[in-house]
């Protein structure tokens, strides 16, 4: 990965406006799958008691991986699932970033390490440690893996952007539990594909390797209702595939409304020029988005935003006084095309972070997830161009912005 990966957005495939948008994304190597209208969930806590009912009900193995995962109290049941599984047998491969010691979130009140679930069985690594050799290599140190996906005996398949953290899960109080989603396919054909990818992730992490045909999958025509079409996009160990060709694809094809929850939207030059060109061919292009609780990202992106108000987008913005973060990742277009994973929609994840999300084309779906955003819309403050240049004179930091611009 690198910072020409955003280059997609101005020029070449995605904006060829003689092909469609499904032949752009097989073009760029998404995996075409069909699927069934997922679960959704919007709520950390009720999220959690999901997780820990798929957990009980596993038979087989589970497959999970995220970004940031620590203990508290409140998520001891999770941990106590994953404990009883294994002992009927249940195999649990667990992949954690090796930043989870690190959150920076209010989840770092109660970080609680979870090599305990080793003594009971459970196969925990953590990707991508900090070492001396790492920071030695500051390169290597900045690419992370920001994916969360589960698998659940090939049978259930899960993406979305909570963590298994307080803030994702745990918190009892909503102010500081973050708004984020989570989808629950039940999908043999995404599991198959879903458990490529952990097991390369894996294999990338852990001295002891492991095989796909060592995990028992099925196939899709067993499944009936599967009438939307996902198109897949892991950017991760043994992938060619970039999440910036799905956006540029989507942006660059847009006819009337873009909207984005973007969590932290700065962007470079080209993704500016993408949304930009979008606006002055007439579509609608409206943002949502938190002021970041961290004080350094809260400086940072106050040093950025005028720029979207510059080029036409629509920015409304969260206070964090006001409501719980929004830490979603969502994407709609035209209210028939739906972007949905881990990815912000920022220059990080296009370049410095491993990501997975799914395109999915469904206009039923997708019509509800536009709705979800006028929900999440709720409360929200336009931000005009005075504010947004008074925030970068006297609120932000260019020191901050390089801060949160690549360290997300």
């Amino acid at each position: 990965m690198g910072c020409s990966t955003t280059n997609t957005y101005v020029k070449g495939l995605s904006t060829d406006s003689a092909l469609s948008v499904e032949e752009k994304l097989t073009a760029f190597g998404a995996v075409p799958i069909k699927l069934g209208e997922p679960e959704s969930y919007y709520d950390g806590k009720v999220w959690l008691d999901r997780l820990v009912e798929l957990i009980d009900k596993s038979q087989d193995y589970i497959f999970l991986s995220t970004f940031l995962g620590s203990q508290c109290d409140d998520l001891r049941p999770v941990y106590d699932a994953m404990i009883k599984a294994t002992e009927r047998g249940v195999r649990i491969y667990f992949v954690l970033d090796g930043l989870s010691s690190y959150d920076m979130t209010d989840s770092k009140n109660y970080l609680e390490p979870l090599y305990f679930l080793k003594a009971h069985g459970v196969k925990l690594i953590e990707y991508a440690p900090l070492s001396v050799s790492r920071i030695i290599a500051p390169q290597a140190m900045a690419i992370r893996d920001h994916r969360k996906l589960f698998v659940i005996d090939g049978k259930k398949a899960v993406l979305g952007g909570m963590n298994i953290n307080y803030v994702s899960m745990g918190a009892e109080d909503k102010m500081k539990l973050q708004k984020d989603s989570m989808y629950v396919f039940d999908s043999y054909d995404l599991c198959k594909h879903l458990i490529d990818e952990f097991v390369v992730l894996w294999n990338s992490a852990s001295v002891e390797k492991i095989k796909h045909k060592d995990f028992k999958t099925y196939s899709y025509t067993d499944y009936e209702n599967q009438n939307m079409l996902g198109f897949l996009f892991n950017q991760g160990p043994g992938s060619k595939a970039h999440v910036a060709d799905v956006y540029a694809t989507l942006i660059n094809s847009a006819e009337k409304e873009i909207v984005i929850l973007p969590y932290l939207p700065l962007l470079d030059k080209n993704m500016l020029a993408s949304l930009e060109n979008a606006v002055k061919r007439g579509v609608s292009v409206k943002m949502v988005f938190p002021l970041d609780q961290r004080g350094y990202s809260e400086q940072g992106t106050k040093y950025f935003f005028h720029k979207l108000v510059d080029i036409g987008v629509e920015c409304r913005f969260i206070s964090s006084k006001q409501d719980a973060m929004l830490h979603e990742k969502l994407v709609v277009v035209d209210s028939k095309y739906a972007v949905i994973g881990s990815s912000n929609f920022n220059m990080r994840s296009m370049n410095l972070s491993h990501e997975i999300v799914m395109a999915i084309e469904d206009e039923k779906f997708v019509t509800r997830l536009r709705e979800h955003i006028d929900d999440r819309a709720k409360n929200t403050i336009i931000l005009d161009k005075e504010t947004a240049d008074r925030w970068k004179k006297d609120e932000g930091s260019f020191l901050m912005f390089l801060a949160s611009y690549y360290g997300g």
